[in-house]
Order: structure tokens, then sequence, then C-alpha cells
């Protein structure tokens, strides 16, 4: 029974050998596990702040986003409005291309009759010349009176042509 006292009082003396060394420990882990509890805090302190500084940069860039879109949607109204100016111009440019070929098809065909009505003029006149008759000199007098009246207003539509050509090429 002695034993049993001694191996009981050893047991004892064991269990509380081993308390206090579990207290110890258990102390030291506590004190460990607060200090990480501090520091997982702060980190969250840390991340929060963090994560509202993202959120306030996510607002701004959404607010540069917003005005970038809205001068985007400006520009390409503005786009589309020069590009429909450019097709009117174009348009225009087309139809003053028309008119200058005309004009010059006009101008060469009134040279070309202006030509014909000198070369007229001059085959009358040497053969008003040759021709004794008064009669026929008075019919060819009236024929070159007709002729060279023809002739000023074509003189005068070329002399337009002329002018509006020379416009047009200053342009």
């Amino acid at each position: 029974m002695r034993n049993l006292t001694l191996i009981l009082c050893i047991i004892a003396l064991a269990g509380a050998v081993s308390s206090g060394v579990m207290f110890f420990i258990i102390g030291n882990t506590k004190q460990e596990l607060h200090h990480r509890w501090q520091n997982t805090e702060a980190q969250l302190g840390a991340t929060e702040t963090r994560l509202a500084s993202a959120q306030n940069e996510n607002e701004e860039l959404s607010n540069q986003v917003r005005v970038l879109d809205t001068n985007l949607a400006s520009n390409k109204r503005d786009l589309t409005g020069l590009r429909l100016e450019a097709e009117q111009m174009q348009q225009t440019l087309d139809l003053v291309e028309e008119a200058r070929v005309s004009a010059v098809s006009a101008r060469e065909a009134a040279l070309t009759d202006l030509t014909a009505a000198t070369e007229n003029l001059a085959e009358l006149r040497a053969q008003l010349a040759q021709s004794v008759s008064p009669e026929e000199v008075a019919r060819y007098q009236q024929t070159i009176t007709d002729l060279e009246a023809r002739i000023g207003p074509m003189e005068r539509r070329l002399a337009q042509k002329k002018t509006i050509d020379a416009r047009r090429g200053t342009q």
C-alpha cells in the first residue's frame, strides 16, 4: 500500500508538473494567439483601407469612363457630320466637273461654228469680189451682215465661257 501511495503521489506530482507545464504552454500559446489576432486585425484594417481606396479609384475610373463615353459619342456625331459634309462636297465637285466638261464642249462647238462662219465669210467675200452684178453684191452684203450678226453673239458667248473657265481655274 505504501507503494501504491507512492505511485499515486508520483502520479499526482507528475500531473501537477504537467499541469504547470501545460499552464505555461497554454499561456504562451494564448499570448501568441493574441498577438496573431492583433496582427490579423491590423492586416484586416489595412486590407479594408486598401479596399476602400480601390473602391474610390474604381468609382473615379467609372466616372472617367462615363466622361470618355460621352466624348466618344460626341466625336462620333461630329465625325458622322463631317462624313456627310464630305459626301455633299464630293457630289458638288462632281456636278461642277460635269458643268466644266459641258462648258468646254460648248466652247469647242462655238469655236467650230465660229471657224466655219469665218471661212464661209471669207468665201463669200472672195465670190463677191469676183461678182459684177449689183443684185448679187447686195445679196452677198446681206449674207455678210447676217453672218456678222451671228458671229457677234458667238464671240460674246465664247468670251463668257472663257471668263467662267478662268474663274473656275482660279478656284
